[in-house]
């Protein structure tokens, strides 16, 4: 597994008390395309929260923690 330096989405957003929209919805846009991957490879991660979310170097988010997840047909 990849290192990712970086902290949860949860700390950057409890340490500034929010964030813009604007970045919110680049990390939300990003997270989707990687639901979006894991969905078509027939993969619920049910485990999504921002403590799960990790930012690399303020630009991108990296979904993890797939310890709850589900195949499905």
């Amino acid at each position: 597994m990849e290192y990712i330096e970086g902290g949860p989405w949860k700390n950057r957003i409890e340490a500034y008390g929010g964030m813009p929209d604007s970045e919110a919805l680049k990390f939300i846009r990003q997270i989707a395309g990687a639901l979006k991957y894991l969905h078509n490879r027939k993969i619920m991660h049910l485990d999504i929260k921002s403590s799960n979310i990790l930012l690399r170097d303020d630009e991108e988010a990296v979904l993890i923690d797939f310890g709850i997840f589900k195949r499905y047909n």
